[in-house]
């Protein structure tokens, strides 16, 4: 009777098991598996040039996805538009802008969000309007205007707070499989207590 019980026990845990795998895999295809692939495409793929960052915005939202002490956060980025070092004509379309009659290459490079203000300051200070910048920049123009810096340190760069998140809910599905499995391995032992 006992292990009836535990089985179905087992059974359920390890359900939940797949049920929280699903959930996990579904944040990290819609959270940092995006900015991952994109920084890894620009390392890889996109040619080098440089540029002189020409304006920069901080920029500021209220994060209704998250909650913390009963209170939505404000996060903070930086938006940089940085002049590119490329003629005219190796100028992907989408960074085109032209401006009486002279056109320039121009790229936006957004860094990640933060909950700190003095963070996403940071990155001002250490591209200020008018210092020089490598940047990568998508020649085929498929990701906009979109452009990577370099040199950046990967603190700054990957979404850090999404991956241990996304790490913590694959880490508590494994725990529920461990469950299960014990509770089926406890399952047996009743059954063969039981039979005798």
């Amino acid at each position: 009777m006992r292990s009836g019980r535990l089985r179905v026990q087992a059974k359920l845990t390890r359900f939940s098991g797949y049920f929280v795998i699903v959930v996990a895999l579904t944040f990290a295809l819609q959270g940092p598996v995006p900015v991952i692939h994109h920084i890894y495409e620009a390392n890889l793929h996109w040619p080098v040039t440089s540029a002189v960052v020409k304006k920069l915005t901080l920029q500021s939202r209220v994060d209704m996805n998250r909650r913390r002490r009963g209170f939505h956060p404000t996060v903070y980025w930086m938006e940089f538009s940085v002049a590119l070092d490329l003629s005219i004509a190796q100028c992907p379309a989408a960074m085109r802008v032209g401006s009486s009659g002279v056109d320039q290459c121009i790229g936006v490079y957004t860094t990640l969000e933060t909950e700190s203000h003095d963070d996403a300051l940071r990155w001002g200070l250490r591209h200020r309007i008018l210092s020089a910048v490598q940047v990568h920049y998508d020649p085929a123009g498929s990701f906009g205007n979109r452009v990577f810096f370099i040199g950046e340190s990967i603190k700054n760069t990957y979404p850090w707070n999404e991956i241990a998140e996304m790490n913590g809910i694959f880490a508590f599905a494994a725990l529920l499989f461990v469950l299960a499995g014990r509770t089926n391995a406890k399952a047996s032992k009743w059954e063969v207590l039981e039979r005798n």
